[in-house]
């Protein structure tokens, strides 16, 4: 009978594209890479969003599938380049079909979550990485929230002017919360750092027996 560990491997490999045999990531780069994706873990946890957090990585991750996943609803969040290999990626699973259902309190949560990665290196002290494809998100999330469902083009211009400054202001009060969030826990934000470099890749069931969450909702293995 297949075990639990093979099935993860199985997963990770057929499902999350990540690639375990490649080059050793330099141990500063890893540093940094770890900070990023340990901060949007712990900002998942946190803040429990409908999409559950199941894993991190910082190992390599290659988007060139050849089929598509079966479960449109598991969600990878990863910056590959051309050739499609990145470093680093975090995985969730949403528990219900919210296509088009998704309320604005959990847009706003998934804004924190996009922009925590950028944050938490900020409160470790690596403010000189950016993520241009995080703010980006994060951006679209917010103007989501903002023209609940209007058509920006059939807007007056002056209208559209204003709720994208809204949106803009938005995503500064979910960066200021999501820095005061993970400063006020820095000590367990900087052992899941040290984590995921140890083992390069957590899943919810290693970060709930790493702080001893009794309560804590999560997927136990997917």
């Amino acid at each position: 009978r297949p075990s639990q560990k093979h099935a993860n491997q199985v997963l990770d490999t057929d499902v999350r594209k990540i690639i375990y045999n490649g080059s050793e990531i330099p141990e500063e780069k890893r540093q940094i890479i770890a900070a990023r994706y340990a901060a949007k873990a712990y900002a998942s946890i946190m803040l429990n969003p409908d999409r559950k957090f199941v894993a991190a990585t910082i190992l390599k991750i290659t988007d060139k599938i050849e089929e598509k996943p079966v479960l449109a609803h598991y969600n990878m969040v990863n910056d590959a380049d051309k050739s499609g290999v990145s470093f680093g990626g975090i995985f969730s699973y949403n528990l219900n079909d919210t296509y088009g259902l998704v309320s604005n309190e959990n847009r706003i949560k998934e804004c924190k979550i996009a922009l925590a990665g950028t944050v938490g290196q900020k409160v470790l002290g690596f403010d000189f990485v950016a993520y241009p494809k995080d703010e980006m998100e994060a951006l679209t999330i917010a103007r989501r929230v903002v023209f609940n469902g209007q058509d920006e083009k059939m807007l007056p211009r002056k209208v559209r002017e204003e709720k994208g400054l809204e949106a803009y202001l938005l995503v500064e009060k979910c960066r200021q919360e999501m820095y005061d969030l993970l400063t006020a826990h820095k000590d367990n934000y900087a052992k899941l750092v040290d984590l995921l470099q140890r083992r390069k890749i957590i899943r919810a069931s290693d970060i709930k027996q790493c702080f001893e969450m009794e309560d804590f909702d999560l997927i136990e293995d997917y």
